[in-house]
């Protein structure tokens, strides 16, 4: 009997697997959900670094490229305002200039240098490729200090010093390719890994040019790149230079994936001890349930049954209230069997019981005992309900059946009319 309970206890439809189970499945469900959106939370915040980085190293890699500009016009100032310089640029001494710019271009670690006359000539230093002076002249003639040109075929940064004697005949022009070497050497002095690339704006992937300026959004090539387009400054007509600047995004959210698996083992060690503490929850509150079970059980096998009382929480307070119905089941078939045995008037034994002592008398009795029965019966009773009513005749039946108790103590009496 014992082996067969316990097989039943242990069936997944048992009550206490069920409660563990579902403990279990609601917790899950609920750490599922909050994952989810720590996830998104962990995705969005991500991304909002890698977007909020992008911009602000824009703005650095602008102010390297404006800061070197910047360096390369200095050294552009100091010989502007040499007077063998502007003496030679005023004379067209060409053989001076060439020495000058070829010295000028080592110092200021520049690709090329070349003096633009006011007349819109020009004059550079031996071996360096000259962009079309025309072009130049309208940025030079409104003061502008640096910017990007086209020279040799490739975009150049190029910073400008204004050559007066003492008025103005022309302007020292020093410039640095913006190949990717050189931008590579920029990058690296920014805080993250960019990507840079300087190109004309009708030379663009139509989706990155139709992209607002100095906005970071995102598009996907394989993998999710974040981009951002700002103009730059420039030397030349009809020339549109962009800085192009690309930032991984997969490679930012991959950062933080530590942090997932973090938060993924945390769900994990949740969810075991949630599995542990539901099914020491589903023991206690079943154990006393199987209890009750069994008492209910024995109870209806005829069984007298108690439990014992050992908790003072709901489940103490349904032993006691087991307890009290079954002394109340007790007390109710012991009602029910007097009721069926006894007369309700007098409370004296009906017809049925006295036929049952009378037999059981009468089996016991020894062959030289007698057992004496007597029959006795009220004249005119029914004229005493009549005349007196029912009440007195029903009080007079129970005065008599009271005095017959306690002159005949010792015998049977009983009431067998109605």
């Amino acid at each position: 009997m014992s082996a067969i309970r316990r097989v039943d206890f242990i069936r997944f439809g048992s009550l206490k697997w069920r409660m563990a189970a579902l403990y279990a499945g609601l917790f899950a469900a609920v750490l599922s959900v909050i994952l989810a959106i720590v996830g998104q939370a962990i995705d969005r915040f991500a991304e909002n670094e890698a977007t909020d980085d992008l911009a602000a190293n824009a703005h650095v890699f602008e102010e390297i490229l404006a800061m070197r500009a910047r360096q390369m016009r200095s050294s552009s100032d100091v010989l502007s305002r040499d007077f063998g310089f502007r003496e030679a640029v005023a004379t067209a001494d060409r053989p001076t200039l060439a020495s000058a710019l070829a010295s000028l271009r080592e110092r200021s670690g520049s690709r090329s240098a070349f003096v633009v006359g006011y007349d819109a000539s020009l004059v550079g230093s031996t071996g360096d490729v000259m962009p079309d002076p025309a072009k130049l002249w309208n940025a030079l003639d409104n003061g502008q200090g640096y910017g990007v040109i086209m020279q040799g075929g490739q975009l150049a940064l190029a910073a400008a010093s204004p050559i007066e004697v003492p008025d103005l005949i022309g302007w020292l022009v020093v410039t640095q390719p913006l190949d990717q070497t050189e931008l590579t050497r920029l990058v690296d002095l920014g805080a993250i890994d960019l990507r840079a690339a300087v190109m004309r704006r009708e030379r663009l992937p139509q989706a990155i040019a139709n992209a607002p300026p100095d906005e970071v959004f995102e598009l996907s090539e394989g993998e999710r790149m974040l981009y951002r387009v700002s103009n730059l400054r420039t030397l030349e007509d009809d020339l549109r230079p962009v800085l192009v600047l690309q930032y991984s995004l997969t490679r930012s959210l991959a950062q933080y994936s530590s942090l997932r698996w973090l938060l993924a083992a945390l769900a994990g060690a949740g969810l075991l001890l949630v599995v542990a503490l539901s099914w020491r929850v589903a023991k206690s509150i079943t154990a006393p349930l199987r209890k009750l079970d069994e008492a209910t059980r024995m109870i209806s096998a005829g069984d007298r049954v108690a439990l014992s009382v050992e908790r003072e929480d709901e489940i103490g307070r349904l032993a006691a209230s087991f307890n009290t119905m079954t002394e109340a089941i007790e007390e109710r078939e012991k009602q029910i069997i007097h009721i069926g045995l006894h007369d309700g008037l007098t409370n004296l034994p009906n017809r049925k019981l006295f036929a049952e002592q009378l037999a059981l008398t009468l089996s016991r009795r020894r062959e030289n005992r007698h057992v004496m029965v007597i029959y006795a019966d009220l004249d005119d009773f029914k004229t005493v309900n009549e005349t007196r009513g029912h009440s007195a005749g029903d009080a007079m039946l129970v005065e008599l059946a009271n005095t017959l108790r306690r002159d005949l103590a010792d015998g049977t009496i009983a009431r067998l009319g109605g």
